[in-house]
């Protein structure tokens, strides 16, 4: 299910920035997702923007890696997250 132009815009309120495009569009036809990716059939999550702010809190980001948002990972200790410090974010 795709999340609402007012979660995604709570969530950009809430970290005062504007995800970048390639994810917006992704919210916009994916929403999240929680599945494993071919070829190497690696497990993959991409928080709900619902979730994101949840889960950022919890982990502590902000404080402990200024600049990132977490927007998903591996399920266990692997995340991926945007790298706000510059601008266009990186994907790391």
């Amino acid at each position: 299910m795709s999340p609402t132009d007012d979660q995604i815009a709570a969530a950009q309120r809430h970290f005062a920035l504007r995800f970048p495009q390639d994810y917006l569009d992704f919210l916009a036809t994916r929403g999240a997702m929680s599945e494993f990716v071919p070829p190497a059939d690696d497990f993959l999550m991409i928080y709900s923007p619902a979730e994101l702010i949840d889960i950022n809190e919890a982990g502590e980001f902000q404080k402990r890696f200024p600049g990132a948002v977490v927007i998903g990972g591996d399920g266990s200790r692997e995340l991926l997250a945007y790298d706000f410090r510059q601008d266009p974010p990186l994907l790391r």
